[in-house]
């Protein structure tokens, strides 16, 4: 079995690997790996990386022009043949979004594991993980401090979140993708655990189980790995984002928001505990389509179409300054690789 992991950067990505990684070496099966027996994983372990297991990771980037693997944001290399290197894997982490080239890639994975968090709560980490020092070293940017990162980055991070989840969500069917949520996981761990092992075709008894728990509990995590886990928290944007950043998330994302059963304000708050996967009718597939369509970016794989705009486009001062602004941000989103 191969299983493939997937999801924005800063979402709980760390955190889902282990428990996958738990769960099928509970399960016994056999542990195969690309990277582990590549020569730059030894070179690698001598890099000061984000987390200590980084350089052990097969980690795929999928794109228009092509796969690659790679290791943090140091080292990345052209797959020729993706059926050979998924030979050499039991689990594959990507954050890549959904390409043409995702269709043709991704029926080659047995499993598909994705996971959703609230987008605020993820521009938050980001913004603090923007300042840790393996970012300063190797992602290096020029903002003073978190509050001015998450200001100017806060746009594009949530046009991103929109692209990335909704496109997940048009393709579950068809590639047969399974949904946790990070809150889910924070809230009733026991539960989503034995759901995703439904999915994955695993049976545990009661004691591996208790074993997964504590192995993948954030104080353990967070002991070996302080610079990459935080507090393993949700909710934080109620406290940490301004009401006008509030509105300015909900209006790029509000709708799938809605859909997905997160509260679009501090009211809702209250009553909307838990987020949930929707039925995805025809309806509903309609309204994250439309979604996807109204953004200025309706996809990565459309950034030069969107530079070619026609020149009425481009007529008044105020348009083209706000579009260029946009353009940045989602270019800054998109050079920053994170895992």
């Amino acid at each position: 079995m191969v299983v493939l992991q997937s999801g924005v950067a800063k979402r709980g990505n760390y955190w889902l690997y282990r428990i996958l990684k738990n769960s099928l070496d509970s399960a016994s099966i056999a542990q195969r790996s690309f990277i582990q027996s590549h020569p730059i994983r030894e070179i690698a372990k001598t890099w000061p990386l984000s987390h200590d297991e980084q350089a052990n990771i097969d980690v795929l980037d999928i794109t228009e022009q092509g796969c690659y693997y790679r290791i943090s944001t140091i080292f990345r290399y052209p797959i020729d043949d993706i059926a050979t290197y998924l030979d050499q894997c039991r689990h594959v982490w990507t954050h890549s979004p959904i390409c043409s080239k995702s269709r043709q890639v991704l029926p080659h994975f047995d499993k598909i594991v994705y996971i959703i968090r609230d987008p605020r709560d993820v521009a938050i980490s980001m913004a603090k993980f923007a300042f840790t020092p393996y970012s300063r070293r190797f992602i290096p940017h020029n903002e003073p401090d978190f509050e001015t990162f998450l200001a100017k980055n806060l746009p594009g991070m949530t046009e991103y979140w929109v692209q990335h989840v909704g496109n997940h969500l048009l393709n579950k069917g068809q590639l047969n993708i399974y949904f946790v949520f990070y809150e889910r996981l924070l809230a009733d761990f026991d539960n989503e655990l034995c759901n995703l092992l439904g999915y994955l075709d695993i049976q545990l008894d009661t004691e591996e189980i208790e074993r997964i728990r504590q192995n993948v509990a954030f104080d353990a995590m967070k002991a070996r790995n302080p610079c990459h886990v935080r507090q393993g928290k949700a909710g934080g944007w109620a406290n940490t984002l301004t009401r006008t950043q509030q509105k300015q998330v909900v209006k790029v994302s509000g709708q799938l928001l809605d859909l997905l059963n997160y509260p679009l304000d501090l009211q809702q708050k209250t009553s909307r505990l838990l987020p949930e996967l929707p039925d995805l009718t025809e309806s509903n597939r309609s309204t994250i389509q439309k979604v996807l369509d109204s953004r200025i970016f309706p996809s990565r794989r459309n950034r030069i179409a969107q530079l070619l705009l026609p020149p009425l486009f481009w007529k008044t001062a105020s348009v083209r300054r706000i579009a260029v602004q946009r353009l940045r941000q989602y270019m800054l989103q998109h050079s920053s690789r994170f895992s």
